[in-house]
């Protein structure tokens, strides 16, 4: 009893409203799924993905895949598949999104189509445990397709071209100073460059490791003041140094307006100096559009 009534207060805290959350960033947690401080959907949910060009946001929450459509003004949530076994999960045709599907064994593809059909693909990097492989592919097989209505009713549902930063040559790479840069002899790429959205900001690897799979930390870079900041971690615009935070360079998730993004559970914000909020246990994951009235 006790313990119920502690993860009840645990829900009741965190699906209050937060000042710390943009009104465009979508959160998941064990308060549910929400939209800047609106509840979209009130029970725990364990992985959720965007799709921009269709206004949808796709969510898993024990044991079953939901969908909101943001173009909804109800923002009604629908059930789509139920008895679905834990897993990441991809969506095809129509509305496309993930979570969950690189670091995995197989995952669940849904695709949307006249006669939806539910698969289980490999994924990239595969962890090596065939029978376990079998085993989860079964189970999500036996997965059941409970929202063949509103799939069949969504068919010509038009999408829309989003904004994205335009085509632009990759940045040189750069010379970290001396006596900086964490990077082995099999990943290197210490001083490689990549644009930070369409800002003259950069983000530049400084640190490199390969294992099982390579890890690239990148810091930013202002290559007009020549100065660093940490990546992910609040902090000063000033030299690199051993002690700059970093973050893995593909898990950086940039706002449209190239002023604030996501990494990991906080939310950053770009200005004379670098201000980021922890959201635990909340966790961001899309910066979303003001939904379009196509349908």
């Amino acid at each position: 009893m006790m313990r119920a009534l502690i993860v009840l207060a645990v829900i009741a805290r965190t699906a209050a409203a937060d000042p710390s959350v943009p009104p465009d960033l979508a959160t998941y947690g064990p308060g549910g799924l929400r939209l800047g401080d609106d509840v979209l959907f009130k029970d725990e949910v364990d992985g959720a993905a965007y799709d921009p060009s269709q206004d949808l946001i796709w969510f898993e929450s024990k044991g079953t895949l939901r969908v909101v459509d943001l173009r909804d003004p109800k923002r009604a949530v629908i059930v789509i598949l139920t008895k679905m076994p834990q897993t990441g999960f991809e969506i095809g045709g129509f509305s496309n999104a993930s979570f969950g599907t690189i670091y995995t064994d197989v995952y669940l593809h849904l695709e949307l189509a006249k006669k939806p059909g539910i698969s289980a693909p490999t994924a990239v990097y595969a962890i090596a445990d065939p029978d376990g492989a079998k085993k989860h592919a079964k189970q999500i097989k036996k997965t059941v397709i409970s929202g063949r209505a509103w799939i069949t009713a969504q068919l010509k549902r038009a999408a829309v071209s989003r904004p994205s930063p335009p085509a632009r040559a990759e940045p040189a790479a750069i010379t970290l100073p001396a006596g900086t840069g964490q990077c082995d002899q099999y990943a290197n790429g210490c001083g490689d460059a990549m644009w930070f959205g369409d800002s003259p900001l950069m983000m530049v690897v400084v640190q490199s490791a390969c294992g099982d799979a390579c890890f690239r930390g990148c810091a930013l870079y202002d290559p007009k003041s020549k100065k660093f900041a940490p990546l992910g971690e609040s902090g000063e615009w000033g030299a690199l140094t051993d002690k700059t935070a970093v973050t893995n360079c593909m898990d950086v998730n940039i706002a449209p307006d190239d002023t604030r993004f996501l990494s990991d559970k906080k939310v950053c914000i770009l200005g004379a100096k670098l201000t980021c909020t922890d959201l635990d246990p909340w966790t961001p994951f899309a910066w979303v559009f003001a939904p379009s009235s196509s349908h």
